[in-house]
């Protein structure tokens, strides 16, 4: 009898930290905002960090924003695009999403191949969320726009 008192005790004890738990965690941002703490943004790589002080001393780089880096690494499937046109295998670029700038650097030779304004364009007709990046004139024709697509 005492076991199924004990077992019955257990598990309502293990009930009761779930609900509170789960009561906790879904008021969580509730919580953080009541405290006034706020979450910390994630580190920045060392990479990016290194990237954007060397890019930064051959061109002027929107301060307040931290950039996506990618690299190229099969140019023949952009070579068709005209922000990648000059673009090699290895090349770095970093995207400045809020500033709208993006930039391809050459980390071999240390040159700047090509800055181009960026539009980011949400969803397409078919309703695909995978992202997918894509170079084409803006209006004027002159400059080549990085067109990103969520």
């Amino acid at each position: 009898m005492k076991t199924k008192k004990r077992s019955i005790v257990i598990i309502v004890a293990v009930m009761l930290c779930l609900l509170i738990g789960g009561i906790l965690l879904s008021n969580k941002d509730k919580l953080i905002s009541q405290f006034s703490l706020s979450p910390t943004p994630p580190p920045v790589p060392k990479e990016i960090t290194s990237l954007v002080e060397t890019v930064g001393q051959r061109t002027v780089l929107p301060k307040d924003e931290t950039p996506t880096v990618a690299t190229v690494t099969n140019v023949s499937q952009l070579e068709n695009q005209p922000f990648f046109a000059k673009a090699r295998n290895g090349d770095k670029v970093l995207i400045y999403a809020q500033a709208k700038k993006a930039v391809l650097y050459r980390p071999i030779s240390g040159e700047i191949v090509e800055v181009s304004p960026v539009e980011i364009v949400s969803g397409d007709a078919s309703g695909s969320t995978e992202a997918s990046v894509s170079a084409a004139f803006n209006t004027s024709g002159s400059q080549p726009v990085l067109k990103i697509r969520l």
